[in-house]
C-alpha cells in the first residue's frame, strides 16, 4: 500500500526501518524474528526484531536501527584461494560491483587481490573499473602465495602475492576509503595504498589506513598522495619505514613514530 509507506517513510529515522507486520496468532516473545533488508547493490542486513504475543486479525508496527554498511559490511570467506571472483559472481553476478563495503575472511592470492582491485575501481594495469567498493576489512584474511599477478606497472612489471606480506602496489589507485589489513602480516610493500600524482590535482581517497601489530617493514611512497587522510597508528613492531612514505598527505595533523623504528629512509613528511 503506497500510503502505507509513505507514512512508514515520513516517520522513520535515516537508519531506523518500520515494519508492519499482520500475523497469524502465535507467541514469538521468545523466538526469533528477522527483517531482512536488500538494497540494489546486493548489500544485505538482517535485523532481529522485538518479538510480540501476535492476536489474530491485528497490524503490528515494530521499529529497528539500521547499522551502517561500514559498522555491518557484507561478509564473504574464501575457503578455497583463488576462488572470490567465483564466490561473488554466484552470489551477487554483476552486482557485486556495487558493492561498498566488505569483510573477507580465509585465504586470498593474487587472482583474488585482482578482482578486489576491480570492485574497488581499479583493474590490474591500473586502468578504472565501475567497481563502488570503499571499505575493506581484511582482518581475518591470509594473503597467501599463488594466483595470477594482481598488478602490472607499465613498464610490465608483474606483482604476485607473497605469504603474510601486503606487497608492492597491492591498492595502489584503488577508490577504498578504509581498509584494514590482515593482522598476520609482516610487511606493507612500496606504494600499498598510494595514489599517482596527476598533475597535482589527483586526491587519494584514503582516510582510514588500520596496520596490526606485527608489522615490521613499510616500504617506499606506502601512503603518499592521500591527501585525506588525517592520521595513522603505526606498531611498535615496525623497524624500517621507506622513503617518502607520507608524500602529499596534507591532511595529517599528528603523528608518532614508534621508538621501534631502527631506519627511516627519509622525505617521511615531504608536501605535509
Amino acid at each position: 500500500d503506497r500510503k502505507l509507506y509513505e507514512e512508514c517513510y515520513r516517520f522513520a529515522k535515516d537508519n531506523d526501518l518500520i515494519v508492519y507486520l499482520l500475523m497469524p496468532p502465535v507467541d514469538l516473545r521468545n523466538k526469533p524474528l528477522n527483517a531482512v533488508v536488500l538494497k540494489d547493490n546486493g548489500y544485505y542486513q538482517e535485523i532481529p526484531l522485538t518479538g510480540k504475543n501476535f492476536e489474530a486479525g491485528k497490524p503490528y508496527e515494530l521499529t529497528v536501527t539500521m547499522a551502517s554498511e561500514e559498522e555491518s559490511p557484507t561478509t564473504i570467506n574464501v575457503e578455497t584461494a583463488g576462488t572470490f571472483e567465483t564466490i561473488m559472481y554466484e552470489e551477487y553476478g554483476s552486482n557485486c560491483f556495487e558493492l561498498t563495503s566488505l569483510k573477507i575472511t580465509g585465504n586470498l592470492n593474487g587472482t583474488d587481490i585482482r578482482f578486489i582491485r576491480k570492485m574497488a575501481g581499479r583493474k590490474e594495469d591500473g586502468t578504472e573499473h565501475t567497481g563502488n567498493l570503499t571499505y575493506l576489512d581484511l582482518t581475518d584474511a591470509n594473503i597467501v602465495v599463488g594466483g595470477v599477478y594482481y598488478y602490472k606497472s607499465k613498464s610490465g612489471t608483474e606483482y604476485k602475492t607473497e605469504n603474510n606480506v601486503a606487497g608492492d602496489y597491492m591498492f595502489h589507485q584503488c577508490n577504498l576509503k578504509t581498509i584494514k589489513f590482515p593482522t598476520n602480516i609482516t610487511k606493507l610493500g612500496n606504494d600499498v595504498c598510494s595514489h599517482l600524482n596527476l598533475g597535482d590535482t589527483h586526491v587519494g581517497t584514503f582516510t582510514s589506513i588500520t596496520i596490526p601489530s606485527g608489522v615490521t617493514y613499510i616500504g617506499n611512497y606506502a601512503f603518499a598522495w592521500n591527501q585525506n587522510l588525517t592520521s595513522i597508528e603505526l606498531p611498535n613492531t615496525l623497524k624500517e619505514m621507506g622513503i617518502v612514505l607520507f608524500y602529499r598527505c596534507e591532511a595529517l595533523t599528528t603523528f608518532n613514530i614508534p621508538n621501534s623504528v631502527e631506519k627511516d629512509g627519509g622525505y617521511t613528511f615531504m608536501w605535509c
